[in-house]
């Protein structure tokens, strides 16, 4: 797979993994591909070891973390690579012009759809699904708390055109303002498109606004994968009422979009959400109009792991408006194994928050199916 990205960008995760994009995937707690004590994000783009990964996609090898990208391909949907062979086909040297930084597992949500490296209040929950039988064991961080590395003075930036702001939750980690602070020193930050990945239950104090107004632009990328109850069940600690007036403060100052994850607890809220989003809907890179992401992992919790049955009951409510999410879901059998550990999650959750009816469709749908 010939994909631009490690030629032109790098993604430092919460507890200092390195990827090549947002979408690549490997077991967090086994990778190598990580920051040691002594090393720089700098160096890591400019070590033996993303040289020799340059040279797997200059021959087009198949590589297993790139697998987001080959289903999308096989499904003639857009993807993450079409988006860095369009912008940089001409590009052929190695120079950071794009960042994807996430600091820390900081977060004041727990979603459904997330983990422990991205929520330190997903920790407990995620060793107890583990105990009960959920493979998820790659996704549990280390220890409840991770951090990553804020320090970039040694990277030449003089190319940097975008910088995307991950979390946890962005706006509770006050280190993304050292990193805003470096590239006012290097005079590139005018340069610069800034992204924020964001939850939305916070809207920024003015030390933070007097460095977002620097940039070159600002998008506000809001990530909700339902509304109401449906979207408060499946990410606690949403206020959908205060995700409203955040949206028209953001509306004010900056280019605003979404980001939508569809699986098995989400689905049946999407005609809802897309009235509500009010945006034009796209299966690419996030950053404008309404991305919706058709997960493939975790594994349990993907559409293309339910059984027929369910998944009929789902193509009847989509009503023939979504063609590339019924490819998703379709292309794949159902995997009984997957599906058991669905059952446990949901059990686990409906415990102690009382499941909103878009999500029991689901849950009775398997049941009656298996």
């Amino acid at each position: 797979m010939n994909c631009k990205a490690p030629f032109v960008h790098i993604r430092q995760d919460t507890d200092g993994v390195i990827a090549p994009c947002s979408t690549f995937w490997q077991d967090r707690n086994k990778t190598d591909w990580r920051l040691n004590k002594d090393q720089s994000l700098n160096d890591f783009f400019h070590s033996s070891k993303y040289d020799s990964f340059r040279d797997d996609m200059v021959n087009s090898k198949v590589i297993s973390g790139c697998k987001d990208c080959i289903v999308d391909s096989e499904q003639k949907n857009p993807s993450h690579r079409d988006y860095w062979n369009s912008k940089y086909s001409n590009v052929n040297d190695i120079k950071v012009r794009e960042l994807e930084l996430c600091l820390s597992n900081k977060c004041n949500f727990a979603c459904i759809m997330c983990n422990s490296h991205f929520s330190q209040r997903l920790y407990q929950r995620d060793l107890k699904l583990n105990q009960l039988g959920v493979d998820n064991k790659g996704q549990i961080s280390t220890q409840r708390n991770v951090i990553s590395p804020t320090n970039i003075d040694d990277m030449d930036l003089s190319e940097l055109n975008t910088l995307r702001l991950l979390g946890g939750e962005p706006f509770v980690e006050k280190n993304f303002l050292k990193i805003f602070k470096t590239l006012k020193d290097k005079n590139v930050i005018q340069n610069v498109t800034l992204t924020v990945n964001t939850n939305n239950s916070i809207f920024p104090d003015d030390t933070w606004l007097s460095y977002l107004e620097l940039f070159k632009d600002l998008k506000i990328v809001l990530s909700l994968d339902a509304v109401g109850e449906h979207g408060e069940f499946i990410r606690k600690g949403l206020k959908f009422e205060k995700f409203k007036q955040n949206k028209k403060l953001w509306s004010e100052i900056s280019e605003v979009s979404f980001n939508s994850v569809l699986y098995n607890f989400s689905i049946l809220g999407l005609h809802d959400l897309v009235d509500y989003v009010g945006l034009p809907v796209h299966y690419g890179v996030e950053g404008h109009d309404h991305a919706l992401d058709l997960s493939l992992g975790p594994y349990y919790l993907s559409l293309i792991h339910l059984p027929y049955q369910t998944k009929k009951m789902i193509e009847k409510y989509l009503n023939g408006r979504y063609d590339e999410i019924l490819d998703f879901m379709y292309s794949q059998d159902n995997d009984i194994n997957y599906t058991n550990q669905y059952i446990i999650m949901f059990s686990y959750l409906n415990k102690s928050n009382k499941a909103p009816p878009e999500c029991l469709k689901i849950y009775k749908s398997v049941m009656n199916a298996i």
